[in-house]
């Protein structure tokens, strides 16, 4: 029961400590300010071509270059990279589309565009980046050691270990 106990403690505190580092060392979601803050707010745009990604900044810049209105629900855009794109709310007026890019770190663009093709950025997050790997791998063994030190101290606690009886003779 206490093995059990131990193992089964020390597994929750790894994938609490691990869930914290993730969370604690990812970039905060933005919601302004988007060409300082998120230079690779990506879109899709449609040319003669097909389907193709292009950061936000550019968009802006040349409205009538691209096509914004997607003419389906979802996209999968294979360029050496994988990125979905979504549409995640749509009516005659607007579209709210959702643009995922992962590559060296997975990012999700979120922005709105309307019927006569006026983007407007809505949020962008990075939801990992290679660095929270590096310190994962780095914080991982102090983890292990530390989960398993609380799990026995715990287990001690809820389980105290049983005094054993000698039997002296006089």
């Amino acid at each position: 029961m206490r093995l059990l106990f131990n193992v089964m403690v020390t597994l929750a505190l790894i994938a609490a400590g691990l869930m914290a580092i993730f969370t604690f060392t990812a970039p905060p979601q933005v919601e302004a300010n988007f060409a300082e803050k998120a230079p690779n707010f990506f879109v899709l745009a449609r040319t003669s071509k097909g389907y193709q990604k292009i950061k936000l900044a550019h968009a802006l810049a040349n409205p009538s270059d691209y096509q914004f209105w997607l003419d389906q629900e979802e996209v999968a855009l294979n360029v050496g990279d994988i990125h979905h794109i979504r549409v995640l709310q749509s009516d005659r007026d607007s579209q709210l589309i959702r643009f995922n890019y992962v590559n060296s770190y997975s990012s999700t663009s979120i922005y709105r565009v309307s019927k006569d093709q006026q983007l407007t950025p809505v949020s962008y997050e990075i939801n990992h980046q290679m660095g929270q790997g590096v310190i994962v791998m780095i914080a991982f063994i102090p983890l292990i050691f530390i989960a398993r030190w609380l799990a026995k101290l715990l287990a001690n606690r809820l389980f105290p270990p049983a005094i054993k009886q000698t039997n002296s003779s006089t």
